[in-house]
């Protein structure tokens, strides 16, 4: 007969061997702070997120110290993220020491941000994958951090994997998701649509359109069984907290008016902000799980009331909501998160770990307020259609750029050498690309990390910002990571291959909204069907006027919200992400 305590111990010495050797490869010491999490998880709640932050990034955070150990030796290079950090601790520390320096960095944190960190759980399956093409869905942690003093404590909940209601089957929701960017690559690869050429005859731009259809209705789809079949009402912990201090009040007074433990109310906070994005049955479902008991029936019932007050009073859908940043595990990241009702309005960011969002606030803290980072765009530098294939990309951006950046400095539609690249990047105060990729076979990334980039960078390319897997067994990189080491606070770019066209109306709407022009006519008021097809650029007839917050928005996050909305694909709606941290332009 099986001895579970027996096994509890053998594990616990296995993990404990494991926990001495220093720098450990990063899949084993992600694997092995996994399953710690898994032990602690019903003994010790905070010990069990502990280990799930560690269990984040190990070798990107391993890459980073590397790199700020090589740039001491190298008197001409820059400095790169501080090691200090983001660091791994020393395994003679107790755990009640490392759990407190976890505690330290949440409170340090601006208290304006919400800290949502997903990961996978540890699969014995997954643990023994050989292949390239299997990709498996297995149940998530949740943790919710308030960030700030004097805020609620970290806590977390286990979320089981979606299973089909007729079969019982696990949804391969992971599975899915790279089937359909696999033939997305595939679609755009068999139309060259994306290199800018056009269609032989009407049938095959007929069979193309038909196929992006089914391509973006699998996305919707998807998206539609991550909100109802896998986190269901557990989508309310994704919410930030509202700008609105008194309403942020309101909801602690109704919360705190309970006598409950810790770990409820916090869950009851989230339930309430996000109430408005649950139906009714699925508010009722979370309030049956946190007040199980009969004799607990009217406080279900009249909270169940409130919240509904509560809505209809104070209209939670229309109140601004602080930033989310979103820490996925690799295996999760290349979901797009984003499109999830609750998050679709939300600014929102991702980073690799907690470690790295450290590093990357203690470097720009002095810029910080507020829960953004201040930034002045006085010029920026642009490169478009580096790979001389995009010559339609580059007529419409071309002529925005004129029209509503004229200031600006840049390369249109030539292959730039390392030094271009290096002087594109180094003098502005914000980069933009546009053309394949994320540009790193004009500069390679390696190159990138041993700089200083204190600057937003868009990468407006196919999969710029995407991870690349190199085997089940490897942790997952991306280039993006380079200009993050580098100290950059925020990089845009998609998670997978998109058209152009769709590409150039987020482009030009995110940076038309976001950055000020002495322009005549508001960018949204000229008529886009002119642009798109090499016209002039002239205003609209049908639309003459736009509200201030129409004309401008200072955070780049919102921003970003805003401009997807232009893309006519979802496809391109899903791919457009930020990484790093909140930020807005300095009035």
């Amino acid at each position: 007969m099986i001895n579970q305590e027996d096994d509890d111990l053998k594990i616990q010495d296995v993990l404990q061997r494991l926990g001495n050797i220093h720098y450990p490869a990063g899949p084993i010491y992600t694997k092995s702070c996994k399953a710690k999490a898994l032990l602690n998880l019903e003994r010790n709640e905070l010990e069990a997120i502990y280990y799930l932050v560690e269990s984040h990034s190990p070798n990107l955070r391993l890459n980073a110290v590397h790199c700020y150990e090589k740039s001491l030796h190298c008197v001409y290079d820059p400095t790169p993220l501080n090691k200090a950090y983001f660091n791994f601790q020393c395994s003679t520390q107790t755990t009640e020491d490392k759990v407190n320096s976890m505690l330290r960095m949440v409170e340090e944190f601006p208290q304006e941000w919400t800290i949502v960190q997903l990961t996978s759980e540890l699969s014995v399956e997954e643990h023994l994958e050989l292949s390239l093409e299997r990709r498996h869905t297995n149940p998530l942690h949740l943790t919710v951090f308030n960030c700030g003093k004097n805020q609620p404590s970290p806590f977390t909940v286990r979320i089981d994997a979606p299973h089909d209601g007729i079969s019982g089957n696990v949804i391969e929701i992971r599975q899915e998701m790279f089937s359909i960017v696999n033939d997305n690559v595939k679609l755009l690869e068999n139309f060259k649509s994306f290199c800018g050429k056009n269609f032989k005859h009407i049938g095959e731009k007929m069979a193309y359109s038909e196929a992006r259809f089914l391509l973006n209705n699998r996305l919707e789809n998807l998206i539609k069984e991550i909100q109802c079949k896998w986190l269901g009402p557990w989508r309310c912990l994704f919410v930030g907290k509202f700008v609105s201090a008194d309403i942020e009040n309101i909801v602690a007074q109704k919360v705190d008016e309970l006598n409950t433990t810790e770990k409820t109310k916090n869950i009851l906070r989230c339930l309430i902000k996000g109430a408005s994005y649950l139906s009714i049955s699925e508010i009722k479902d979370r309030l049956l799980s946190m007040f199980p008991f009969d004799e607990q029936k009217s406080i279900r019932v009249t909270l169940a009331k409130d919240i509904q007050q509560m809505l209809k009073r104070y209209e939670f859908t229309q109140q601004k909501r602080h930033p989310v940043l979103l820490i996925l595990d690799e295996k999760l990241d290349a979901l797009p998160w984003e499109m999830l009702d609750i998050l679709e309005n939300q600014p929102i960011s991702r980073m690799p770990s907690i470690h790295f969002t450290y590093a990357l606030y203690k470097e720009h803290e002095s810029t910080i307020s507020n829960g953004v980072k201040n930034v002045t765009i006085g010029k920026g530098t642009y490169l478009i259609n580096p790979g001389l294939d995009l010559r339609s990309m580059q007529n419409r951006l071309n002529k925005f750029f004129n029209y509503w950046l004229p200031d600006w400095d840049g390369l249109v539609g030539v292959t730039p050498s390392e030094d271009d690249f290096k002087n594109l990047l180094v003098n502005s105060d914000l980069f933009v690309y546009s053309g394949h990729g994320n540009g790193s076979q004009f500069f390679a990334s390696e190159k990138i990390q041993k700089m200083r980039i204190d600057k937003v960078v868009l990468l407006f390319g196919c999969s710029s910002v995407s991870l690349t897997s190199l085997g089940p067994q490897v942790e997952m990189f991306g280039s993006y990571h380079k200009y993050q080491i580098a100290c950059s606070p925020c990089v845009v770019g998609m998670l997978w291959p998109v058209t152009d066209m769709d590409t150039d109306l987020v482009t030009t709407e995110l940076l038309s909204q976001w950055l000020p022009s002495k322009a005549e006519t508001h960018w949204k008021l000229i008529d886009k069907k002119k642009w798109e097809t090499g016209g002039n650029l002239v205003p609209m007839k049908s639309k003459t006027t736009l509200s201030h917050a129409e004309k401008h928005e200072p955070e780049l996050l919102r921003a970003l919200c805003n401009a997807k909305k232009a893309a006519r694909q979802y496809l391109m709606k899903g791919a457009c992400v930020a990484r790093g941290l909140p930020v807005k332009i300095q009035q």
